[in-house]
């Protein structure tokens, strides 16, 4: 899945979703960049238990952790930066340049 693209085609989000989905989990999608989920992020937050970061978007680079209401992140593009965030938890490789 490409960053800060609208392009959704073979994007291993939808393959999360479906899977949660599939599990039982009430699943909230926010992308900057396709129409469908644009939106607040925070609002799009709010009673969340767990956001998951599946693309290096710019928008989620600069996120202000302290300001979401959200307990845990995952991030599987490390896309955060890994100083002070205790509620992150980094998958793979990703793209973070630390």
């Amino acid at each position: 899945y490409l960053e800060n693209s609208d392009d959704t085609r073979n994007s291993p989000s939808e393959v999360l979703v479906r899977r949660l989905r599939e599990l039982g989990a009430e699943v909230v999608i926010h992308d900057p960049h396709v129409p469908p989920y644009q939106g607040d992020l925070e609002e799009r937050l709010r009673g969340c238990d767990v956001a998951v970061l599946m693309v290096a978007h710019d928008e989620y680079r600069h996120l202000n952790l302290a300001e979401l209401d959200v307990p845990v992140v995952v991030d599987g593009r490390r896309v955060l930066g890994e100083e002070g965030n205790q509620r992150v938890i980094w998958l793979g490789k990703g793209d973070w340049q630390g």
